[in-house]
């Protein structure tokens, strides 16, 4: 037996061709199926075109088939083929949709940057259009301020930001917020910076130009008002007020000065709710000034921005605060037209007696 014949049968059916590719004739390597399927006998046709591929003729090398390619798989139509394809989907879709796909390829990051400009711009719009309403309502309407000491309390506490309309007109009892009127406060030291200043623009916060005092108004112009009855209560046009409602210390009298005033045209008297603790108009009736003695005492009406109805934060103590019009409402009008200057008389209390 020679060498070709020791090999396996599956080796013996293998040829090489003279190009060096291997032609696999062996039984094995046909699929073994039922007689008359597909992958069973093959016909006459094929038979032959297998005996052709086991025995290639010579001189027909045998030539490796290319692997297929981007060029192969996809072939470029002919122009006129590809200008009749391009006019049935222009006939179809319309011109929108036949739009080359570099042309839109390219308009989109212009679309997207015209899309970030008109939203840059409708933003800046609502910026610049609520910085005018909000300074046309602090001008006109109303003005935020913050309680800085506990004068008022226990009605208002430190901290609390409270609303003064400037729409709305004053009455007894009403608190009132109001620029110094006399040098009450001493000269601020505080650094106001950039942040702080654009709110005080727009009316979050009081303008730190001028100093700003918060008070409950007891007496209004040509009122006569006393301290104290054998209650301790004061009186306003000889009614004496309960003030138990809103002071702080409702056991004690109602002030530590004994005054007896009438309220000059155009200016009114306030007081504090935490009568021990507020530097209000009394601490001033002793005080001479260009006005006229004692008229340092009373806030004119030009100093007064409104009266605060509400406290707006902080949210826990949000809410209404109401005029006390049970206190003041069986006071009477004065008997007498208010006078120029202030009508004072001091008779004992912390400070020394005075009189106008």
């Amino acid at each position: 037996m020679n060498e070709f014949d020791k090999r396996s049968p599956r080796s013996r059916g293998r040829q090489r061709s003279k190009e060096g590719y291997v032609i696999d004739t062996s039984p094995q390597s046909r699929p073994v199926t039922t007689e008359g399927s597909f992958l069973g006998s093959p016909p006459a046709e094929m038979a032959s075109l297998a005996s052709g591929l086991a025995a290639p003729t010579k001189g027909l090398p045998i030539r490796e088939t290319p692997a297929p390619t981007s060029a192969t798989r996809t072939p470029k139509l002919p122009a006129t083929a590809e200008a009749s394809l391009e006019a049935a989907v222009f006939a179809t879709f319309g011109p929108e949709e036949t739009q080359p796909i570099e042309a839109v390829e390219e308009t989109e990051p212009t679309d997207r940057l015209k899309e970030a400009k008109r939203w840059v711009i409708e933003l800046a719009i609502w910026i610049v259009a609520s910085l005018v309403l909000t300074s046309l309502l602090r001008l006109f309407v109303f003005q935020m301020f913050l309680v800085p000491s506990g004068s008022m309390e226990n009605t208002l506490q430190v901290g609390d930001r409270i609303a003064a309309l400037k729409v709305t007109k004053f009455q007894r009892g009403d608190i009132v917020v109001f620029s110094d009127p006399a040098n009450w406060l001493a000269p601020s030291t505080e650094t106001v910076s950039s942040v702080r200043r654009f709110f005080e623009y727009i009316g979050l916060f009081a303008s730190s130009d001028q100093q700003y005092l918060v008070k409950r108004v007891i007496g209004l112009p040509g009122d006569h008002v006393e301290c104290c009855n054998m209650e301790g209560q004061l009186i306003v046009n000889g009614v004496a007020i309960n003030e138990e409602s809103y002071i702080k210390d409702p056991f004690a009298a109602a002030s530590g000065i004994f005054f007896d005033i009438i309220v000059p045209a155009d200016r009114v008297f306030v007081m504090g709710d935490n009568r021990y603790n507020s530097a209000d108009s009394r601490f001033h009736l002793c005080q001479d000034s260009p006005d006229g003695f004692g008229m340092s005492a009373f806030v004119p009406f030009d100093n007064i921005v409104g009266p605060v109805r509400a406290v707006v934060m902080p949210f826990s103590r949000t809410g209404h605060r109401a005029l006390p019009t049970a206190v003041f409402g069986s006071v009477p009008e004065p008997a007498a037209p208010p006078p120029d200057k202030a009508v004072v008389s001091v008779t004992g209390g912390f400070y020394e007696d005075c009189h106008s």
